[in-house]
């Protein structure tokens, strides 16, 4: 993770594996600021520089922008109406198939995707485990006529809450189109975040 993974300044010494596109300014709210115009070019410059270094690139993709949002709160991490499902579900598949064929990241097999950041906390989605589940299985829909890497994430979810276990528990129980949630998806990706008074191993114990 660095906030700015751009030019010497922005990358270790070292070599670096793999590289996850959050916090980085690349969030479809960040790409698609208009309605059908999107601008590519810090994602762009991005990922070129991750080629060029050898890294894996996750590209997490979602933040809704707030022309498309169906929920506006003032405390969305990344604006009014980010954590929200979109209304326009064929907004939502026309801008993966836009990430997915920058030159960069199509034929690119080190690039995969992420459905969501952390969709059971509800700073990041207000929708429900149903949306998100819905969402998951359009990522994919999108995904596969492209010639990029089909790899899919599933949302990131925290767990070291009950409420945010049972959250997850209820995502996992999702059908879409008669398929469980999973089948939509390559890999689960947890956060295993200690508890504020914790330690380190506690993230052993949360994943069992």
């Amino acid at each position: 993770h660095d906030f700015s993974p751009i030019g010497r300044n922005g990358w270790p010494l070292t070599a670096v594996g793999s590289i996850r596109l959050w916090d980085v300014g690349v969030t479809w709210r960040d790409i698609e600021k208009r309605k059908n115009v999107y601008d590519f070019t810090r994602l762009d410059t991005i990922t070129r520089e991750a080629k060029l270094r050898g890294a894996d690139v996750l590209i997490v993709l979602g933040q809704t922008p707030r022309f498309y949002a169906s929920k506006v709160r003032s405390t969305d991490v990344y604006g009014p109406g980010a954590a929200s499902m979109p209304t326009n579900l064929n907004a939502w598949k026309r801008y993966i198939q836009a990430v997915a064929n920058r030159p960069n990241i199509r034929n690119n097999p080190r690039v995969q995707f992420q459905v969501w950041n952390e969709a059971n906390v509800t700073e990041f989605w207000t929708g429900s485990q149903a949306q998100m589940a819905l969402l998951t299985k359009l990522t994919r829909d999108a995904l596969t006529p492209t010639k990029t890497s089909r790899y899919l994430l599933a949302p990131a979810l925290v767990t070291r809450a009950t409420f945010q276990r049972t959250w997850m528990d209820r995502f996992y129980a999702q059908k879409v189109n008669g398929r469980p949630v999973a089948d939509y998806v390559n890999a689960v990706s947890l956060q295993l975040y200690p508890l504020p008074t914790g330690s380190p191993e506690d993230s052993m114990s949360i994943l069992a």
